[in-house]
């Protein structure tokens, strides 16, 4: 089986525009300030992964968040398809930044997919080496909790008046 391909953005100013391109376009992401993701990203890993490439282990401790660019990821638990993430932006993991809690489900490729994987350790461990960089991060992933919030008050919204 093909191996991910991972690629340093901070190192690849190509890529690094490319992947915020297709982000600013994002549900998430479109009125977020590009310069501020910009600075986020670049410390991002740019993942190029075949179908069935894991990204996340229920009950694992690590603290990456990804960014779909393109491709689709299964998210799972016990092996029952809890959603399907397919749309540029999407994003697998966020709660990793705001809990140190095991993951609770799985998260796959199910198709060949490209995408930004990045580390909340700044945010955890390493916030005083770069306070800065913490609070970018910090800003960023606020924007896209809220932009999360108003979808699920939206959704809310519709379930209350039918």
């Amino acid at each position: 089986m093909k191996k991910a391909r991972e690629t340093d953005l901070g190192k690849s100013p190509k890529l690094l525009e490319e992947a915020l391109g297709i982000l600013m376009s994002g549900r998430y992401f479109h009125t977020m300030d590009p310069d501020l993701l910009r600075e986020v990203l670049r410390k991002g890993i740019y993942v190029e992964a075949p179908t069935g490439t894991q990204l996340m282990k229920e009950d694992g401790l690590d603290d990456d968040v990804y960014f779909l660019l393109e491709g689709s990821l299964a998210v799972t638990s016990n092996t029952k398809l809890i959603l399907h993430l397919n749309t540029p932006g999407d994003i697998a993991g966020e709660f990793a930044v705001v809990s140190s809690a095991p993951r609770s489900a799985d998260v796959s490729t199910d198709a060949p997919s490209r995408l930004v994987k990045v580390s909340s350790s700044i945010v955890k461990t390493d916030y005083r080496k770069d306070p800065e960089r913490a609070a970018q991060f910090l800003a960023v992933f606020g924007h896209i909790m809220a932009g999360k919030l108003r979808e699920t008050s939206q959704r809310a919204k519709l379930y209350e008046d039918a």
